[in-house]
């Protein structure tokens, strides 16, 4: 059964478009988190209208796989799914109320689900995955190679997804994600190896990911020099 709906500025007590949830319409999301909602909005009315969402400040409208379009035109009792992308991070505050939807855009002639079913969303702190480079510094022979661990935090609250290395323009250090290119759940670690051909001093990498604090190791590179004899003269 459709949902019961409220005229916005309108005389008609008889509602032209009425909203059923199709998804859960309360919900709480964090700053780096989003989800979908949805409505199957049909029109009440005896002729074709086109509708409008009015804008909401954190929503996308998905008009892809035979969504509602945007704005999107129904026959006489004809429906389409409303399908709403909430973006934590686009969102300025919590969400209470519509979607709003308007006969031409006109903001005479709008509803809206009713209370129960209207949209409300709460916006919560970024959840963040704390992670940690072991050894925090390195120093290794030009053409050699030195693992590092990375560690995700038993106590974060997501995994630490998407890691990078961002590496100095003018270092010649290279990186291999190795075990790290995975997603990296709270409490495990991964492993990476850097190496290089060119010696130089201390040079810092940064490690981070989507939604993870960042982390470095200190990488140094020297020319191991070996003399005839064999004695390897090497940084002690």
């Amino acid at each position: 059964m459709a949902a019961t709906v409220l005229a916005c500025g309108s005389a008609s007590a008889q509602p032209v478009v009425t909203f059923v949830p199709l998804t859960p319409t309360t919900l709480a999301l964090t700053a780096n988190g989003d989800a979908v909602v949805a409505y199957q909005v049909t029109n009440a009315s005896a002729a074709t209208r086109t509708f409008a969402m009015t804008p909401i400040p954190g929503i996308d409208i998905d008009t892809s796989g035979g969504h509602c379009a945007d704005p999107f035109v129904l026959a006489s009792h004809e429906a389409c799914a409303l399908s709403l992308h909430v973006v934590g991070s686009a969102m300025p505050g919590n969400i209470d109320g519509g979607p709003l939807v308007c006969i031409d855009g006109s903001p005479l002639q709008c509803w809206q689900p009713a209370a129960a079913d209207q949209l409300h969303v709460t916006l919560l702190p970024a959840q963040v995955a704390t992670i940690e480079a072991t050894p925090a510094a390195v120093t290794i022979a030009t053409g050699s190679t030195a693992a590092i661990a990375i560690a995700n935090a038993a106590d974060s609250p997501v995994p630490a997804r998407n890691l990078a290395v961002a590496v100095p323009p003018a270092s010649s250090i290279v990186v291999d994600l190795g075990t790290c290119a995975a997603p990296l759940a709270p409490g495990a670690s991964c492993t990476l190896v850097v190496g290089g051909t060119v010696a130089e001093a201390a040079t810092v990498l940064e490690i981070a990911g989507d939604d993870t604090t960042t982390t470095t190791v200190a990488v140094s590179l020297f020319d191991d020099v070996v003399f005839a004899d064999g004695f390897d003269l090497a940084p002690g």
